[in-house]
């Protein structure tokens, strides 16, 4: 604090420490010290931060710190000294030097103005300094009250600031300013219970231990009510455990799940203090002690008593302290001291549970102790918190202006539930205008995103927190291998694998066993029968604790062979490895993005792109993110051929999601270095599925064209699957043209080339069909039903997904025609999220289309527009001309229904013109023959039905000319 006068130049007058007067000094502050362990505080602060008549905006700093303190005051457990407790004509400078040889904490509050004193400077934080410098037990505790210039907080830059992340409380709202003064004066009141405690053990003694009464207990502070988030069945538990039993209650869980907050919340229940008192509950942080001496020491310490002598005497100062007492005491984190003298420890925590009026609520980190007779009340391990939790705690910690922030959900998503990381990554989002920039770090950096500021402890940094565990696990002992291989599996990791994968041969015993121990240490779990890391635990392992290179190239080396396998989906082996498959989907894309990874790219790498792209491309099962990273390691590496296969592999995902120009980008790509590389099946391949494009977009000369050029190589190199795709393509081409008897011919003569290889069941069944296809066009629904059913359980049999929802949607279509809505409906909502599952938007078109229809035929027309105009952007996305004609066409019904006429025929036009670009003369003369019916003249009328008979004769449909046109149309 500032000199209370005035002066231009202090260091005129006030004359420089140096060591030798400072030990004088120091000496004769001791000998004055009084007998009493009550610790002093000295707070140091800039009288310009104590303003008499603040104005707008000023704060009293001081009496904002004082008021915090004032309560521990008045109930004689400190005493704050400040120089407006000197009396008027005191020598100021004397008593000032006389406390600052005496206070137990010096808390200096820090602004602009006070690093700016030279008194303060020079002089108050000078002493302090070399008293600590002399092993004095003295702690300097600052508070950064205002922000405050770099230079200026360089003599305090070594020192752990409040509040924390260096934030001034000035920055803070006034809710939390108050929240973090609240958890600074807990800790400052903490601090000084302890000095105090340390000090008393010195004192010497007038007459033998054993005559002299229990020393008093000197309240140390419990660290404020955590408003705890969720949890209430967890906390009604622990409470009632805590009134009712007789014995220790444990309370496990892995790290950063919430043991702490959770027995802080039972200690401020109202029902605990009733029981308790408020002076008589403790918080004892074990994670500093080293043993179960440790522990004792800690907790005698935390009670206020003297921690010296036998462990015997300490326990007996703690019983007869205690004696009439009831007394609650929190031993935090006791897995510390546990681990490490296992024996000791479990055998002190029967001694201390034998205390009368002694309650002990323990909490630790994995497998709960085991303790004498009668034991410990063990609760179940806290867990994650739900999604409504999560998201509470995220915006208490960050605020609630996110609370409609888009990136909210994603993040959450991520964190798992995990309480610790919940909190650290709400601190990083705290201040930012959205989450926006908060959703990209995590994308780049998330491990390097659950830390608060520079912090590197347990409560600030979930990687510290994970390393505390690690270092449990004794490395690098199986347990410790096992885990750091885990995290490189965003699926978790089956039973067989853990007990196997960390050896080429027999694994012994203690392999075998790792992910037990794990799972007993809470670092992993077993919700759905596979092993499973919590998702930020993961990405922090990934990011900082890697697995040793042997280790990872055996892990890849099983997931290559895996997705390898994935060629099976489609073909008649496909039951063989449909189960390890569908297991292992979640993981197969990361491994292979891990194999692109290594320094030398393993040989199996290619066939595992080849089979993760056929089990995705038909099952809709994994994902193929790493495949772009792979093409460019074989680019890197000159490999053509698995550069080609990459890139067509990509190619063949984008057209069953029919982004049909992604997928033509990647076969124009891969088509030459097939060339290049002198590969015939690739490169006819390639062209063949341009074809398919070619045809999805109603280009149908361009199908033809690309389809006649591959059939030839196909034919060349005996590859009968090719060659009967070809054929199949000719006949959906004649389909389209509504050629039903060219198109017939075609699927007749792939059939039986599919059905010569045991990987043609697909095509077997997509040729089944499309025959069906051709009879629901000529109306013959039984006989279409009929194929469709045959064709049905071949695809479910080998997997294909795509295949199946389009057998579905058809059997809907057939119900349709026969007026069977809820028959059709149920089929369309059955199909729906198949094409969803392989991303098949046209498919998915179709049925939200078919939905529409069927809502139109119901007459609820705002159902059946809502269906129609959710479909049409699919189609135009996957440049499906006719799905867009057909979805314009059936918005214009709905205006006719509404008799808006106009804008009926408006749409018709418009469907109209879409359909004769393909051309698809079937639906065209359905326009027509609705532009007849509201036709200005009946000259414009008959012109309608003549366009509309001349499109269904080209075809052969008879049937609907005198359906619609009449006998004499």
């Amino acid at each position: 604090m500032a000199p209370p006068l005035p002066l231009t130049r202090l260091d005129e007058w006030i004359p420089r420490l140096d060591s030798r007067e400072f030990g004088r000094k120091l000496d004769a502050s001791r000998a004055r010290r009084s007998m009493t362990t009550k610790p002093v505080i000295f707070i140091s602060y800039a009288h310009a931060d104590e303003p008499e008549k603040p104005r707008d905006g000023e704060e009293k700093w001081l009496s904002f710190v004082t008021g915090f303190l004032k309560p521990a005051e008045k109930r004689g457990g400190i005493t704050v000294w400040t120089d407006r407790l000197m009396p008027g004509g005191a020598e100021w400078n004397a008593d000032i030097e006389r406390k600052l040889g005496q206070c137990d904490v010096f808390v200096l509050l820090v602004s602009r103005h006070s690093m700016a004193s030279d008194f303060i400077i020079d002089k108050e934080i000078a002493t302090i300094q070399q008293r600590e410098a002399h092993g004095e037990d003295v702690h300097f505790y600052p508070l950064l009250l205002t922000p405050t210039p770099g230079i200026g907080l360089e003599i305090v830059r070594h020192k752990n600031l409040r509040p924390r992340d260096a934030k001034p409380f000035s920055s803070y709202p006034p809710d939390d300013r108050l929240e973090h003064m609240s958890d600074a004066a807990d800790e400052i009141l903490k601090i000084a219970g302890e000095i105090a405690a340390r000090k008393s053990a010195t004192i010497p003694q007038s007459a033998p231990a054993s005559a002299a009464p229990p020393a008093p207990i000197v309240s140390s502070p419990l660290p404020p009510n955590p408003r705890m988030i969720g949890r209430k069945d967890r906390l009604e538990e622990l409470v009632k455990a805590i009134l009712d039993e007789d014995r220790p209650v444990v309370v496990p869980g892995g790290l950063g799940m919430g043991k702490t907050t959770l027995a802080l919340a039972a200690a401020h229940d109202s029902r605990v203090i009733a029981r308790f008192g408020k002076e008589r509950r403790f918080f004892v942080n074990l994670e500093p002690a080293p043993n179960a001496d440790g522990a004792l020491t800690r907790l005698a310490t935390d009670l206020g008593l003297p921690a010296s002598g036998a462990a015997s005497e300490v326990e007996a100062k703690i019983a007869a302290a205690c004696a009439g007492q009831p007394t609650l005491a929190i031993l935090d984190n006791l897995e510390t001291p546990w681990l490490k003298d296992m024996a000791a420890t479990e055998a002190l925590l029967g001694r201390l549970a034998a205390i009368d009026g002694l309650r002990l609520v323990i909490t630790v980190r994995g497998e709960p102790p085991t303790l004498p007779d009668p034991g410990a009340c063990t609760l179940q391990d806290v867990e994650r918190l739900g999604d409504a939790d999560a998201r509470t705690l995220f915006l208490r910690h960050a605020g609630d202006q996110f609370a409609a922030d888009p990136a909210l959900p994603g993040l959450l998503k991520a964190l798992d539930g995990h309480p610790l990381s919940i909190g650290l990554l709400a601190a990083n989002a705290k201040g930012k205008p959205n989450l926006r920039g908060v959703a990209a770090d995590w994308s780049d950096r998330r491990a390097d995103l659950l830390r608060r500021g520079a912090a590197d402890d347990r409560k600030t940094s979930l990687r510290a927190s994970l390393e505390l565990s690690l270092a449990a696990l004794d490395p690098p002992s199986p347990p410790h291998r096992l885990i750091r291989l885990m995290a490189l599996l965003p699926d978790g990791m089956s039973e067989a694998d853990s007990r196997t994968i960390l050896s080429d041969g027999e694994a012994p015993k203690e392999e075998r066993g790792a992910a037990t121990r794990l799972e007993i240490a809470r670092l992993l779990s077993r919700p759905d029968g596979r092993w499973r890391l919590l998702a930020p635990v993961r990405e922090t392992l990934l990011a900082d604790f890697p697995p040793a290179a042997e280790d990872r190239a055996r892990l890849v080396s099983v997931f290559l062979r895996r997705a390898a396998l994935g060629k099976h989906a489609g073909t008649g082996k496909w039951n063989d490895v449909r189960e390890e498959l569908t297991a292992e989907a979640g993981n197969l894309d990361a491994m292979i993005g891990v194999a692109a990874r290594e320094p030398e790219l393993p040989k199996d790498l290619s066939p595992a792109v080849i089979g993760l792209r056929e089990l995705h491309r038909l099952t809709g099962l994994a994902s193929c993110a790493s495949l772009s990273s792979v093409a460019k390691r074989f680019h890197d590496r000159e490999d053509v051929l698995g550069e080609a296969n990459c890139i067509q592999s990509l190619g063949d995902i984008a057209i069953y999601r029919s982004d049909n120009e992604g997928a033509r980008q990647r076969y124009e790509a891969a088509l030459p270095l097939y060339q290049k590389a002198g590969n015939v099946p690739g490169e006819a391949n390639c062209i063949k599925r341009l074809g398919d494009i070619a045809l999805r977009c109603s280009d149908h000369a361009g199908a033809l064209q690309r389809y006649e050029a591959a059939l030839p190589l196909y034919q060349r190199v005996g590859e009968l699957r090719g060659e009967a795709n070809c054929i199949k393509g000719l006949g959906d081409i004649a389909f389209a043209r509504s050629d039903h008897e060219g198109a017939r011919e075609r699927y007749e003569a792939a059939l039986p080339l599919y059905q010569k290889i045991d990987s043609g069941v697909v095509g077997e069944a997509n040729c089944i069909t499309s025959l069906g296809d051709i009879a629901l066009a000529r109306s013959d629904h039984e006989g279409a039903r009929q194929l469709y059913e045959e064709a049905l359980p071949l695809y479910r049999k080998v997997g294909a997904v795509l295949g199946e929802a389009n057998c579905i949607q058809r059997l809907g279509d057939i119900a349709l025609r026969r007026s069977d809505q809820d028959g059709a409906r149920q089929r369309y909502e059955e199909a729906l999220p198949l094409y969803r599952k392989v991303g098949d938007l046209q498919g998915e078109a179709n049925s939200i289309k078919s939905l529409g229809d069927i809502a139109l035929r119901r007459s609820d027309h705002e159902a059946a527009r809502q269906r129609y105009e959710e479909a049409l952007p699919l189609y135009r996305k996957v440049g499906s001309v006719l799905g867009e004609a057909n979805c314009i066409q059936a918005v214009g019904d709905l205006d006719e229904a509404k008799g808006k006429i106009a804008r009926a025929c408006g749409r018709w036009r418009e469907a109209l013109a879409l359909y004769a670009r393909i051309p698809e003369p079937y639906s065209i003369g359905f326009a027509h023959n609705r532009l007849a019916r509201h036709a200005a003249t009946p000259a414009e009328a008959a012109e309608h039905r003549e366009a509309a008979r001349k499109a269904w004769a080209s075809i052969d449909r008879a049937d609907l000319i005198e359906e619609y046109l009449g006998k004499d149309g």
